[in-house]
């Protein structure tokens, strides 16, 4: 098969899971676009959305935070000394408020050469869904600010279904009606 549909179909299936989300409404106000049918979002976006990380009983949820931004992770980094830490673009924190991590991706994090998200033994590095999830964005080789989102929620449906066949939870998520913005 040719890379170019296989790309489209793994797009497909990610923006079915997350017309499922319980926050897929707040992820279209946020710029992400539910697919084909839809109209184009006009602005592109540049930073992708800040995600709180909790994980309960051997349950993740990536929580969409609207209030907070690529400018807001850097403001708690730069002057409360909130540590930092990267996989590739994608910078993830140290506990913030519930949150085990807050976690996003863009080129708002990286404003200037001095200011380094490295920071060693953070909490949620000991959590087994970002281990999961870090692996899996590792090996994407690169994640743009606008696809984040989607490959966050397949994350969160993958490590949330581990003793489960994906495959008729997917195809019941393909079939199920995506709604028009």
């Amino acid at each position: 098969m040719n890379y170019a549909t296989i790309l489209k179909a793994a797009d497909t299936v990610r923006r079915a899971i997350v017309a499922q989300a319980l926050d897929a409404e707040r992820l279209y106000e946020a710029g992400v676009w539910p697919g084909p049918g839809n109209p184009m979002p006009t602005a592109a976006i540049v930073d992708a959305p800040v995600f709180g990380i909790i994980e309960l009983g051997g349950v993740a949820i990536c929580d969409l935070m609207p209030s907070l931004s690529a400018e807001n992770l850097l403001h708690f980094k730069l002057n409360f000394y909130l540590k930092t830490a990267s996989v590739g673009q994608v910078v993830y924190t140290a506990p913030y408020k519930q949150y085990l991590s807050l976690v996003s991706c863009g080129p708002g994090l990286w404003p200037a050469k001095y200011i380094r998200h490295a920071d060693k033994r953070l909490p949620v590095e000991a959590s087994p869904f970002w281990t999961f999830a870090k692996l899996r964005l590792r090996h994407m080789r690169g994640v743009p600010a606008s696809h984040f989102p989607l490959y966050l929620k397949e994350c969160e449906l993958r490590y949330n279904s581990r003793d489960q066949d994906l495959v008729p939870i997917l195809a019941q998520m393909l079939c199920m009606f995506v709604p028009r913005k």
